[in-house]
C-alpha cells in the first residue's frame, strides 16, 4: 500500500465528526509537528473511508496536502457500527452522490492488511 500526498480540496467526507475528538486530534497533530496515520480514501471518488477526524483537523490547520492511501471496495469490506443502519458499498455511494453525511461512527471499514504509517 502506497501512502501519497493528496490535495485536501479533492477529498470528501462521508460522515459527521465528533468535534471534541477532532479538536483534541488537531492539538496533537499541531504539537507533534508530524502526521502518523494516513487517511484511507476511495481510489476513484476520493471520499474518506477512514480518517474523518484527521481530515477535519487538516482542514482546520490549513494544510493543502494530506497523506492518504487509496483503496476500493474490491479490497475493503464495509458494515455498520450502528444496529439501525444497513451499510454496503451501494448505500455509501448513494449518500456520497447526494452529498449527504452519515452520522458519526456509522460506517465500519475493514481493511485487508495492516495499514502503513507515515513515519
Amino acid at each position: 500500500m502506497l501512502v501519497e500526498l493528496v490535495p485536501i480540496d479533492l477529498i470528501s467526507a462521508t460522515e459527521e465528526i465528533d468535534i471534541v475528538h477532532q479538536q483534541e486530534l488537531c492539538k496533537i497533530i499541531k504539537s507533534s509537528g508530524f502526521w502518523i496515520h494516513p487517511i484511507i480514501i476511495h481510489d476513484e471518488q476520493l471520499f474518506v473511508m477512514d480518517g474523518h477526524h484527521r481530515l477535519a483537523s487538516a482542514k482546520q490547520l490549513n494544510l493543502s496536502l494530506i497523506p492518504a492511501v487509496k483503496l476500493n471496495y474490491r479490497e475493503v469490506e464495509v458494515s455498520s457500527w450502528r444496529e439501525d443502519y444497513v451499510i454496503n458499498e451501494q448505500v455509501i455511494f448513494k449518500m456520497y452522490n447526494q452529498k449527504k453525511l452519515f452520522p458519526h461512527k456509522t460506517t465500519k471499514h475493514i481493511f485487508p492488511t495492516p495499514l502503513p504509517e507515515c513515519l
